[in-house]
């Protein structure tokens, strides 16, 4: 927009609206206790309290078999979209929002090169003496 003469200057970009906390560690997840079907109470990014009803679980003719309760506040993450689950699958994952400090402290850069080996195969090659 800037060259039509439409803006004097380039626009700034909106700050994102969210910053969440996490580790990718999905054992966090809330599980289902029992196989039956699934149906959310919230949706991806709604802010939920501690004890917040966040789902239920029916049996195939439609009754209640276990409501699904928050133990703490947080931010919807991940949902479950298929309604049939066993006893175990993760149903709902929360995090926490971040603070100003705590998004400091997580974008520190990343060391470059990675210090991973390139690949395995090559390892094998030069490990073995025979090999060129």
């Amino acid at each position: 927009m800037r060259f039509p003469d439409m803006l004097e200057q380039e626009p700034e970009a909106a700050p994102p609206p969210l910053h969440l906390l996490g580790d990718a560690n999905m054992d966090e997840v809330m599980s289902a206790p029992m196989a039956g079907y699934f149906r959310a109470q919230v949706e991806l990014l709604d802010e939920v309290k501690a004890g917040q009803l966040v789902g239920t679980i029916h049996d195939p003719l439609g009754d209640l078999l276990a409501e699904l309760r928050t133990e703490k506040d947080g931010i919807v993450i991940m949902r479950r979209g298929v309604h049939r689950v066993l006893s175990g699958d993760g149903l709902i994952h929360l995090t926490a929002r971040a603070e100003n400090q705590q998004i400091a402290t997580a974008l520190t850069p990343i060391p470059y090169p990675l210090p991973f080996p390139t690949s395995r195969a090559r390892i094998h090659r030069a490990a073995d003496p025979r090999r060129p």
